[in-house]
């Protein structure tokens, strides 16, 4: 059976993010986030897709920090970063991380909507989501989660992206025995078929695999004595 065909498997799943489901706080206050979004912190689609980026293996906590020092040196538009040097980027972002690596992705992201769409990031997510996607996916370092997260919350489209956190769900429920690299088409496929096509749903979801995988660390192996 394919896995986004198990209705067992679904309904295991859903219950288990309902339980989840009153801890996805929609920011507020100086995080609000963008108009329609439920979970993800951002202001404009732009900062959304910052986000999306500066998440790359950190937390989000450091990312928090990261936004605000591009904020406090204005460099939270197309245009700022696109002609920002890669070093003053780098040095607004540090607590994210790889920071060196984010800022000449971030630099060529912005790039890339000034040149394709005179910085105005609504203009590409005007396309559907498979075209969208794909453009997305061709720009270094962006990968299938990251465009995907830019999609659902900057976009405002029905893709589901699919975290560390997701697949450990799938495998603790299913018994499989998923790897995100390689089954992460499987996985997004399952939640698209089975969670209600609204963009809430998807974005709740989201949300409560996040805070079901903090409250759920994987298992040490024990080791051999």
């Amino acid at each position: 059976m394919r896995l986004e065909d198990d209705r067992e498997l679904a309904e295991k799943v859903f219950k288990e993010l309902s339980m989840h489901h009153a801890r996805v706080r929609r920011p507020k206050g100086k995080n609000a986030a963008y108009k329609g979004i439920v979970w993800w912190p951002g202001e404009t689609r732009f900062e959304i897709m910052v986000g999306a980026i500066l998440t790359q293996n950190t937390n989000w906590g450091n990312v928090e920090r990261a936004i605000k020092g591009l904020r406090e040196k204005h460099l939270l538009s197309p245009k700022a970063l696109a002609s920002a040097p890669v070093t003053e980027i780098a040095g607004a972002i540090r607590p994210s991380g790889y920071f060196n690596q984010k800022a000449k992705r971030l630099k060529l992201l912005a790039q890339y909507l000034i040149r394709e769409y005179s910085g105005k990031p609504g203009k590409l997510f005007e396309k559907n989501a498979g075209d969208a996607r794909e453009e997305l996916l061709s720009l270094h370092g962006i990968g299938k989660e990251t465009a995907d997260d830019m999609l659902l919350y900057a976009g405002r489209k029905l893709v589901f992206p699919v975290d560390a956190y997701t697949i450990r769900l799938l495998n603790a429920l299913s018994g499989r025995r998923l790897e995100k690299n390689r089954d992460y088409e499987l996985a997004r496929a399952f939640f698209e078929k089975n969670l209600p096509h609204r963009l809430s749903a998807f974005q709740l979801a989201h949300g409560a695999i996040v805070e079901w995988g903090k409250r759920n660390p994987p298992k040490r192996k024990r080791q051999k004595v």
